[in-house]
């Protein structure tokens, strides 16, 4: 990050600095990206937050965990459809799997990754 300087009326060099972008409201999956970044990458939370890419980055993190979910459970239900002999808990049991592992797959392929 390149820093620019200006002159004030007694000649001293002041930064040029723009304040941090505002954190703008997520979704479910962007704000574990943002709660990621921040203990485990802070470097790289800190980075995006000067830069004013983070509140982008986040939004678009959720909007692709959001589709990679329905897209992969919709699957998952297409491959693993319940047996008829099922009863309702039994079915509801089965879907709630379902979703469950179509959420720890998008939780590790895009809110962990680094």
């Amino acid at each position: 990050m390149e820093t620019t300087y200006r002159q004030d009326e007694n000649g001293m060099l002041i930064p040029d600095f723009q304040p941090p972008e505002r954190i703008l409201p997520t979704g479910k999956y962007g704000t574990m990206r943002k709660q990621y970044l921040y203990q485990h990458r802070r470097h790289r939370y800190d980075e995006m937050l000067l830069d004013g890419t983070l509140n982008q980055h986040l939004q678009q993190t959720d909007s692709r965990a959001t589709e990679m979910l329905v897209d992969l459970t919709q699957r998952l239900e297409q491959e693993n459809p319940p047996s008829e002999a099922l009863n309702v808990q039994q079915r509801t049991a089965h879907f709630r799997g379902i979703h469950l592992a179509a959420e720890q797959t998008v939780m590790d392929e895009i809110i962990f990754r680094p």
